[in-house]
């Protein structure tokens, strides 16, 4: 409190607002534009994909049956909520769905009669529905007062901040830019319980997410390209809904090109400084977000509006465009062939031995320990449904899932020890791998595996549903439908080990590959877009046909190595 007295009244004034007001619009004009192109080009691609794809049957041929998203609710119960404009606290009831957003309403009755994710009961922002709006005001809906999406959030378990101070058994879902959400427990047990579930939202969960997969592509071109517009290069992640994430870029770019307008006047240095700039960042970013949301909502809704009319003449289009660019890509492998024969040869062809070298025995002992262990545990499923009937299918094959749900731990620690070990050799390859990150090959490594282990359970569980209508007793259906499914799952294990070492291959060269050879390979076909006929030349990009054969050519190349490095191991694969 001493040192809010103390901290200088800062408000920026008009030259600074009507720049802040012309650095927003430019940005989202230039974000438009992007936008806009690239929405046509992946429209254009979709379409050629759905239609292309009807008849091809080349995708490898798994056997495991697909297990469903399991949509059922994570966790649920009381507690009280810090409001958001006024501080408030309410007691809702609240729950956490299966993608880890939470849903709090009034009741608990509210809650169960609610339609998951119904989007007339909750608005766009997730935030708490205002009296005398048009979704409160409709009858017999569920009085769902909001959804909190934990995506970008850090859960903090113990919060120091003024607004718990006297609050017991207090957590915080915590965030430098947006609302923080505070919430306390009846009990300390409740609070252990809720933690678990917070935490692994925080670190799991994804944003609100585009149904339309042409739109979401889309967003992500145009977003990664408006970044380099406003001059931010490198990493970064797509943690929140898509206004939000273009509010944030507005305000990064803000705060760094007018930092001697808004700072200016503050302290040189200390605690004062600090917090002052904590609150003039977090005040702009609120304000530029707000109208960045309604500028993108009105395009996103303008854009969507016109492709129901778009859709059906480009379906109309496409055969003469496909005629087109199977033409074009003749000509194409014809003039590109060659020139790209020797930077395969020098680029992709000398790392791969030594890839292999580092990663074939460890991935090979990690689904070696994989198969080892999901053969024990799902022998103790087998007896505890021989001991105690069919009632214990379902507990079983929860508890069997669940074993094999976290790396390192439970059924998936020996194998997850093994990929482990590829993490220095990988380092120590140097330049070949210099732009990869060893933890991401090692994750992936991991999550296959446990893909196929759900799976493999589900499929276990059906067959032996299966098995049982047609006569047979819960301990035979599923001695059966353990064996039919032991010996799928070893057939798509050897195809998900061959796919990972050419995914680890794929990730140590085609960058390499990409940025050496691409701009000259470009140079070298540009004379074709001549050949394209006028009529369908918006629907033809020389530069996708061409990365589109660089990939199948090296795929192949990348696909024979594994078989000669990896062949003979893969096949040895066994319970």
């Amino acid at each position: 409190r001493d040192r809010a007295k103390k901290m200088p009244s800062f408000i920026p004034g008009p030259s600074t607002l009507s720049r802040i007001g012309e650095m927003t619009t430019d940005m989202m004009q230039a974000f438009t534009e992007r936008y806009l192109s690239a929405y046509k080009s992946e429209l254009i691609q979709f379409v050629k994909d759905d239609i292309q794809s009807a008849g091809d049957s080349s995708a490898p041929t798994y056997k495991l049956l697909d297990a469903p998203v399991d949509t059922s609710d994570i966790h649920s119960g009381w507690f009280l909520k810090q409001g958001g404009a006024f501080k408030n606290w309410k007691r809702r009831y609240a729950i956490m769905r299966w993608d880890y957003r939470i849903e709090y309403y009034t009741g608990e009755d509210e809650a169960l009669a609610a339609v998951p994710g119904e989007p007339d009961t909750v608005n766009e922002e997730g935030s708490e529905v205002e009296p005398g709006t048009p979704t409160a005001d409709k009858k017999n809906l569920p009085k769902q007062k909001g959804t909190i999406y934990p995506a970008g959030y850090e859960f903090v378990k113990d919060p120091e901040s003024k607004d718990v101070k006297d609050k017991e058994h207090s957590v915080e879902l915590h965030h430098g830019r947006r609302r923080c959400y505070f919430f306390q427990f009846d009990t300390a047990e409740e609070k252990e319980e809720w933690s678990r579930h917070l935490k692994a939202a925080c670190d799991n969960a994804k944003p609100p997410v585009n149904k339309d997969p042409v739109g979401a592509a889309a967003f992500e071109e145009a977003f990664r390209r408006t970044r380099w517009w406003c001059r931010f290069y490198g990493w970064y992640k797509l943690d929140a809904d898509e206004g939000t994430l273009l509010g944030n870029l507005a305000t990064d770019m803000i705060v760094r090109d007018l930092d001697h307008e808004l700072f200016g006047m503050l302290p040189s240095s200390g605690a004062t400084r600090d917090i002052a700039r904590r609150k003039i960042d977090g005040l702009i970013a609120s304000n530029v977000t707000r109208v960045v949301q309604g500028a993108w909502k009105a395009v996103s809704e303008q854009i969507s509006a016109l492709r129901e009319k778009i859709e059906g003449p480009v379906r109309a289009a496409m055969a003469p465009v496909l005629k087109a660019e199977a033409g074009l890509k003749t000509q194409l492998e014809e003039k590109v062939k060659a020139p790209l024969a020797p930077s395969i040869d020098s680029i992709v062809v000398p790392p791969l031995a030594k890839i292999l070298g580092v990663a074939i025995k460890p991935a090979c002992d990690a689904w070696a320990a994989f198969l080892s262990e999901w053969s024990k545990r799902t022998d103790k499923l087998v007896a505890e449904v021989q001991e105690h009937g069919s009632d214990a299918l379902a507990r079983e094959l929860r508890s069997a899932n669940y074993h094999f749900n976290w790396t390192y731990w439970g059924g998936m620690s020996a194998a997850s020890n093994h990929l482990d070990t590829m993490d220095e050799p990988l380092r120590v390859l140097g330049d070949f791998v210099s732009h990869l990150s060893s933890w991401s090959l090692i994750y992936n490594g991991n999550r296959r595996m446990m893909e196929l282990s759900r799976k493999a359970y589900f499929t276990v569980g059906l067959l032996a549903k299966d098995f049982m209508r047609g006569g047979s007793e819960a301990g035979e259906a599923m001695t059966k439908a353990v064996a039919d499914t032991k010996e799928r799952l070893l057939h798509d294990a050897r195809l998900y080990l061959n796919e990972y070492f050419v995914y680890l291959l794929d990730s140590a060269v085609m960058p390499l590959l990409t940025r050496k050879a691409l701009p000259a390979l470009l140079d070298l076909v540009s004379p074709l877009e001549s050949a394209i006929p006028d009529p369908v030349k918006e629907f033809i990009s020389i530069s996708r046909i061409l990365e589109e054969f660089i990939i199948e050519t090296v795929q192949e190349v990348l696909i024979k190595s594994v078989n000669e490095a990896a062949n003979s191991k893969i096949a040895a694969l066994g319970f």
